[in-house]
């Protein structure tokens, strides 16, 4: 049988045997064979959606072998053939459109790029049974590339600003910390939410690092010595330090001695760096799990935090020591008491956290006592630990949310992102992004007592600030004036005439992207969104559309990046006007319909 004349017949009942044999009711759209176009490879027949065919990438290839061969038997033909007219044939996709999404930037604070690394990102919360992938289907976890990822919300859960919905995001790396970070929902449309990831030993702006050597024997440090960040973060002078007493017993966490040598490293992040605050682990709003192994989200705070970490010779990781042994930290005189209200004093309680890399999570090791001041006016809190992990010196309890800001845009069009900051330093909140459509905002997850707050923008601009406690609070932001230079530019999307059309099943509802002036670090990323209603479709495919994006410099070149997928999508592109025109097809793989 000549391929290029396979009758429709013999497809449609191959979709009536797959109908049998999947307990669907699969409807195809049947189309003159000379103008079908070719399938994606990464599709099959699912279910049925508003009458046409539903795809998905989710099943492997040895399904579409046996959708070959049982062609191949069908028509009793050269099974090349067949394959040949196969990969010629497509079948219309249409899914239902997700209205809530959120997509998630994951930054290396350090550089301010985009993680170049493989992520993992799982989720927590009363609504993480509500996570969806591309294709409304449940998701609970999603390997990231490109450092750009994104998740959907059920379309029967719907987020108001006095039913929000509240979801953790869980990162972890190879070669970086544990990180994590809480996105409120109040609205349907697009949210996003960025996660700061440090790699582990790295210090930031605002942090101090330090390391020290001492041979063991049998497992037990042979002398004394101590790792101290020395001269402290420039900031403020504060600093720590890790002692290694002679007859320390160490080992590794599944109880194996220590050997050769220990190696300690310690970093620590000072609270009066706002860098140093946003690479806190795991956000301010985290899962806290007390002594009666109960857990609870609450509202925390620091007054420094240190990453340590002791290898042996071997370069097993060190973290048992008994006894006990002594970490020091100096806390900054401006640090608040989040119990009493007010600035820390000699005997203060403050309370102690260690930090569980594997579920993202703080455990409340206890309190200790804070003393000083001292002669650089700060003061000083050490702790006695069996163990090693992150540890944090702070404050956790109820958070509380503001009362409605107004943003003041002086001229500034599309989303902006904003974010707050404790006057201390001890507290920064979750990514508060304002769509374009509005002007108000709402800060959540804040501590009940602090001594002030500062608003800024994406570029690290301060933009409002207000004095006492976030909660209940109103107030406003004005952003800057942007430059006169600036324009609003028009892209006209285009497929090229080599790919007419996109499948809008690897699209999904709605694409956040972000983009920035090359040169500037990726944290400084500004979004818009390519939503549904600027797309051109027709029977769920993409044949083109036109999106505004505001404030572009003619004459720059703008790096758009997006996550397609949860794959990374990278284009470039040089201003030399307010309407251009794009050819995406370029910059997509395994989507394009010829």
């Amino acid at each position: 049988m000549d391929a290029g004349h396979i009758a429709w017949p013999v497809v449609s009942h191959f979709i009536e045997r797959v109908q049998r044999s999947l307990g669907a009711s699969v409807v195809a759209v049947a189309t003159p064979i000379e103008s079908v176009t070719r399938m994606s490879k990464k599709s099959v027949l699912i279910n049925e959606h508003n009458g046409l065919l539903t795809m998905k990438n989710k099943i492997t290839s040895g399904f579409l072998t046996l959708f070959l061969l049982s062609v191949a038997t069908l028509v009793g033909c050269d099974f090349q053939a067949v394959k040949d007219a196969i990969d010629d044939f497509n079948v219309i996709v249409a899914l239902e459109e997700i209205h809530t999404t959120i997509s998630v930037k994951f930054i290396d604070p350090v550089s301010g790029s985009f993680l170049d690394t493989p992520i993992t990102m799982t989720f927590d919360g009363a609504h993480a049974g509500d996570i969806v992938d591309t294709y409304s289907d449940p998701l609970t976890e999603a390997q990231i590339e490109g450092g750009v990822g994104s998740f959907g919300i059920k379309n029967s859960v719907i987020p108001t600003s006095g039913n929000p919905v509240s979801i953790f995001v869980l990162a972890s790396a190879p070669g970086y910390q544990t990180s994590s970070g809480t996105v409120e929902i109040n609205e349907v449309g697009a949210a996003e939410i960025t996660i700061n990831m440090v790699r582990s030993g790295q210090a930031v702006q605002g942090a101090a690092s330090g390391s020290s050597f001492t041979p063991v024997n049998g497992g037990s440090v042979q002398q004394s010595s101590q790792a101290s960040t020395s001269g402290g973060a420039a900031t403020n002078q504060t600093s720590a330090s890790l002692t290694l007493p002679a007859g320390t017993s160490a080992r590794t966490t599944s109880g194996q001695s220590a050997s050769g040598s220990l190696s300690t490293n310690i970093s620590f992040f000072s609270n009066a760096s706002g860098t140093g605050a946003s690479a806190f682990p795991g956000g301010f709003s985290p899962v806290v799990q007390n002594a009666s192994g109960v857990k609870s989200r609450q509202a925390m705070t620091t007054a420094g935090f240190a990453d340590v970490r002791v290898t042996d010779a071997g370069g097993n990781r060190i973290t048992q020591f008994s006894p006990p042994i002594p970490l020091t930290v100096t806390i900054p005189a401006s640090t608040v008491n989040q119990v009493a209200g007010r600035t820390i004093q000699n005997g203060d309680q403050i309370e102690v956290f260690s930090f569980n890399e594997s579920n993202g999570t703080w455990f409340a090791e206890g309190t200790t006592t804070i003393s000083g001041p001292g002669p650089n006016g700060n003061y000083t809190a050490t702790f006695l630990t069996g163990h090693l992990s992150t540890w944090n010196f702070g404050y956790a309890g109820q958070g509380c949310s503001s009362g409605g800001f107004t943003l003041n845009r002086n001229g500034n069009a599309g989303a902006v992102t904003l974010r707050a900051y404790s006057t201390d330093g001890s507290w920064v909140s979750s990514d508060i992004v304002v769509a374009s459509s509005s002007s108000s905002f709402e800060i959540t997850g804040a501590p009940t007592n602090l001594n002030g707050y500062v608003i800024k923008n994406q570029d690290d601009i301060q933009v409002g600030s207000g004095t006492g406690s976030i909660c209940n609070a109103t107030g406003s932001a004005t952003l800057p004036t942007p430059p006169s230079n600036l324009i609003d530019v028009r892209f006209t999307l285009s497929f090229g005439q080599n790919c007419p059309r996109l499948n809008v099943a690897s699209i999904g509802g709605a694409i956040t992207v972000y983009y920035r002036k090359e040169g500037q670090p990726a944290s400084a990323s500004k979004s818009f969104l390519i939503s549904d209603d600027l797309l051109t479709k027709s029977q769920g495919t993409i044949s083109g559309g036109a999106v505004t994006v505001p404030g572009l410099e003619p004459g720059a070149t703008y790096i758009f990046q997006a996550s397609i997928d949860n794959k990374p999508n990278e284009h470039r592109e040089l201003i030399t006007g307010p309407n251009i025109t794009i050819d995406v097809a370029s910059d997509v793989n395994d989507i394009c319909i010829r």
